[in-house]
């Protein structure tokens, strides 16, 4: 979907607070829906409709971000296929709400579901291997089902060995960073500032230089271990 590859994916946007997240997944998503490049550099050959769920966002706030990054690509937002869960709790771990989920994604026929952020879709103990494995089984399987790339925003540790690998830096049991078929991983400071601001009121310039960082931390990452961080493979999709 994303730098080409299979859209037969599930994969984790990591990264400690005030790092981009969440507007990078959004950014995804315009890309996705668009077929435009995402991050102006990474193409998208195989465009069609997403899903999100932003649990930590209001509908003003997400429409606002939307429409800046759509602004910023040269389109509308009337005009993308870009469908939003507006449900007030949305929990993988509660086979009520899974099979909601699953037949919303067989009915909408999508090409990437969004999931943002992972602690406030379960009432488990992350920390626990057995139980992670089990909650992180639903999301694989409906991916399977559905054919649609499936994509959860989640935290990293705040203290992590330089050394350690982004994907062992996700908060909770190590069987996250098994269960993903790629990560991207925003760090926070490769933006020349280190602290988050409202993309909104970014200027265009300031804001392709943001993307550009992005797109560049990226490039970086994906000629080193290219199944660790890279953009392009985070979706494979």
């Amino acid at each position: 979907m994303i730098n080409s590859g299979t859209a037969q994916a599930v994969g984790i946007i990591g990264g400690t607070p005030k790092t981009y997240k969440t507007w990078m997944a959004l950014e995804m998503a315009v890309a996705v829906a668009s077929g435009s490049a995402c991050l102006s550099t990474f193409g998208v050959p195989s465009p069609g409709p997403v899903l999100l769920y932003a649990a930590e966002d209001s509908q003003s706030t997400l429409r606002l971000r939307l429409e800046s990054l759509t602004h910023h690509h040269a389109l509308q937002l009337r005009h993308l296929d870009i469908r939003v869960i507006i449900a007030d709790s949305l929990r993988l771990d509660r086979i009520p709400d899974q099979e909601r989920l699953e037949a919303t994604l067989l009915l909408h026929r999508l090409a990437l579901l969004i999931l943002d952020p992972l602690v406030r879709l379960h009432a488990i103990d992350e920390n626990a291997a057995g139980e992670i494995a089990a909650l992180l089984g639903y999301p694989r399987l409906l991916q399977r089902k559905t054919g649609a790339a499936i994509a959860l925003v989640h935290h990293a540790r705040k203290n992590v060995a330089a050394n350690g690998g982004a994907g062992y830096s996700l908060r909770g049991s190590s069987d996250l960073y098994a269960w993903v078929d790629a990560e991207f991983a925003p760090k926070s400071g490769m933006n020349g500032k280190g602290a988050e601001r409202d993309l909104v009121d970014l200027s265009d310039d300031e804001f392709e230089r943001l993307l550009n960082s992005l797109a560049n931390y990226c490039a970086e990452k994906q000629a080193g271990r290219t199944l660790n961080i890279a953009l392009g493979v985070v979706w494979r999709v």
